[in-house]
């Protein structure tokens, strides 16, 4: 169940946010009476809001609402976290003879969790294609997912540890990005019209490499701190 919004406290925030905006903007009087010409109070004084030192800053509620409170609402509808697993199922466990399975782990109500389930269910090679015990499964890559499938978090697996990506740090890098993977993905394309099966999937895995720092807009700050703390190591 998602949570429950409070919108009538969020929405008066914002509506005092965007008086603020309209009252600096026009040159109206501020609520100090001063003439607002785009200035806070403080660079009205002579003092540059910037260089304070010693003092507590006023952040704008404008920006508040705009870096902190939006996105953490947005984040809030987006739960349950789906952990997923990419790789290879055969029944030799060759990779040659194999094909491209996914295997859903599970599903997790924080980014932290869903990191540390992922990370003990691949340590332990407790990822399983199915029933069948013939059927074997090499995990290549972990997906976090939120529930519009947006990109959370990604790693690649190496010796049962995840090595978790890096986000995009922008959408021109973003970009970047999806055209690498979409030669790679054409050029497996190509080697399985020629047969070439083996080529093909590893083609189809280097893309599938980078498009793991595809994290959507809305969680690569999140991701990214997530990766600066000790869990990630």
């Amino acid at each position: 169940m998602r949570p429950i919004i409070r919108w009538g406290a969020f929405f008066m925030l914002a509506t005092v946010a965007f008086q603020e905006w309209r009252e600096a903007e026009a040159g109206r009087p501020g609520r100090d009476g001063l003439r607002g010409r785009g200035e806070s109070s403080a660079a009205r004084r002579g003092v540059d809001p910037m260089t304070l030192s010693g003092q507590s800053r006023v952040v704008p509620i404008g920006a508040i609402l705009a870096h902190h409170v939006l996105p953490a609402l947005q984040r809030a509808q987006k739960f349950p976290l789906r952990i997923s697993c990419i790789g290879t199922a055969s029944y030799d466990g060759m990779d040659a003879d194999g094909f491209d399975h996914i295997v859903t782990i599970g599903e997790c109500p924080s980014p932290e969790e869903a990191m540390s389930v992922a990370s003990r269910r691949i340590a332990g090679g407790d990822v399983r294609v199915g029933t069948d015990d013939m059927l074997r499964f090499r995990p290549r890559i972990v997906v976090i997912q939120d529930c519009d499938q947006g990109l959370v978090l990604a790693g690649t697996i190496r010796a049962g540890i995840i090595l978790w990506q890096q986000p995009v740090a922008s959408d021109a890098e973003a970009r970047q990005i999806v055209t690498e993977a979409s030669k790679l993905r054409g050029a497996a394309f190509a080697a399985s019209g020629r047969g070439e099966h083996g080529p093909a999937r590893d083609y189809r895995y280097r893309a599938s490499q980078l498009e793991a720092r595809l994290v959507d807009a809305l969680w690569r700050e999140t991701a990214a701190e997530l990766l600066r703390l000790p869990l990630a190591a």
